[in-house]
């Protein structure tokens, strides 16, 4: 039997039936109207925007807070920060997978500690790899693969989990820095989707759960630990229909993508529609979909993706590699809120980025891709709420989102390296979708 699940109908929203048999919702004109429907399917709540959003016109990501220095003490300048964690005061951890050093600012962004070194002792962790960047071509998925080296989280009681994938383990500190216990890992490298501590600090490490296979897609997982590193079980990221099978080259080939939230639930979805899942241990699946309009390819940013693809193609990739498509897919990838809401990173247009070098001579890898996309996201609740789009400063790629604020890190002008705190700009006034 039809019927509007409770959990969406709220008193916030006036209901109507609509012909299709689905259920209508819209948000009053003071903070903008955001059109919606959804069905009961099975256990599946779908959520359906049809158009406009809570919050009316795109936000902006405003930088409140600075750290770096392109010149100067050696803890204020980065080179590859891929992975952040921030604590309930504010403080802000970060992996510098170059140097390497795990690094803790207060909120104000003052330098407070150093936390372990390079090595293979107590609080120690192992040099980056070559091994895993051959498992990643592409300049983005190298990038993407570099944001999971020294994957980072702070557990509820105070500790700082870092993975370290040199050493094939997760090393804890303590709040004040000193190590306070690690704990190996089996069964597989550490792949690019990350690390989460839920609210009874178990920890959740994302694993590959199968043989590696050159031109397939990884079977990924997360290990899941009890909170003294016991292992409980392995969590499998749920299978969907259409998953591709290989592994992806760009953002012109489909993939399957999920972030694991602190809150328990895992966010799922292929790529090549706007739509995906919230999978939960228990109650619904939520099923959020979004009409949108395909972004097409700039004919320069074209062309260099087409370059790649000719790359592999002449280095024989043993899968059938087409060309680039007219229009890009809807989105990449997800992040998840630390306080439950999903953040869905758009394919936008792109921009030409000056400081992408050219190849140097004799270089055996593909061509580099200097037309750049912002960061754009779309947010959403879990109950499939739509609350509009938000977009980030160019070259600044968010790390951590908590609420209306997230951490991440600033490219400067030399590719130099900041890590910076924004908010979301309060809408203007009169401002409309």
């Amino acid at each position: 039997m039809y019927h509007c699940p409770r959990v969406l109908a709220a008193a916030l929203f006036s209901l109507v039936l609509v012909s299709s048999g689905a259920c209508s919702a819209e948000r009053g004109p003071d903070t903008g109207t955001w059109v919606a429907e959804w069905d009961t399917i099975a256990d599946t709540v779908v959520v359906r925007t049809l158009g406009g959003s809570v919050w009316g016109a795109p936000r902006e990501m405003v930088e409140e807070l600075s750290i770096g220095v392109l010149d100067g003490a050696d803890e204020l300048m980065f080179a590859s920060i891929g992975s952040m964690a921030v604590d309930e005061e504010g403080g802000i951890y970060a992996f510098d997978s170059r140097v390497p050093a795990l690094r803790h600012f207060d909120f104000q962004g003052e330098y407070i500690r150093t936390l372990g070194r390079e090595g293979g002792g107590p609080g120690e962790y192992g040099e980056w790899s070559d091994m895993f960047a051959q498992l990643h071509q592409l300049p983005g998925q190298l990038s993407e693969l570099q944001a999971f080296v020294g994957a980072l989280t702070v557990r509820r009681d105070g500790k700082i989990v870092l993975a370290d994938l040199g050493n094939a383990r997760l090393n804890l500190y303590e709040p004040d820095g000193t190590p306070a216990a690690h704990w190996s890992v089996q069964g597989g490298i550490f792949s690019r989707q990350g690390i989460a501590v839920d609210t009874a600090d178990h920890t959740y490490v994302s694993i590959v759960t199968e043989a590696i296979r050159p031109t397939a897609a990884l079977e990924v997982g997360y290990l899941h630990l009890d909170p003294e590193g016991n292992a409980v079980d392995t969590m499998p990221v749920p299978t969907l229909p259409g998953e591709p099978e290989a592994r992806r080259l760009g953002p012109t080939d489909p993939s399957k993508e999920h972030a694991l939230s602190p809150l328990g639930y895992m966010v799922v979805g292929v790529t090549d529609d706007y739509s995906f899942e919230i999978r939960r241990p228990a109650g619904p699946t939520v099923r959020i979909e979004r009409a949108y309009e395909p972004v097409s390819f700039a004919p320069e940013e074209r062309a260099e993706w087409q370059a790649v693809l000719d790359w592999f193609k002449q280095a024989d990739y043993p899968v059938d590699i087409g060309s680039v498509p007219d229009r890009k897919l809807p989105y990449g990838s997800f992040l998840a809120d630390e306080r439950g809401r999903i953040w869905v990173r758009l394919h936008v247009t792109a921009r030409k980025d000056e400081t992408v070098e050219s190849p140097s001579e004799g270089s055996n890898g593909p061509p580099p891709i200097s037309w750049v996309e912002p960061n754009v996201y779309d947010v959403f609740e879990p109950d499939g709420t739509y609350l509009g789009e938000v977009r980030f400063p160019w070259r600044t790629t968010p790390l951590v989102v908590r609420g209306d604020t997230a951490w991440g890190v600033r490219r400067g002008e030399l590719d130099e390296q900041y890590i910076v705190r924004l908010v979301i700009a309060p809408a203007r006034s009169g401002a409309t979708d």
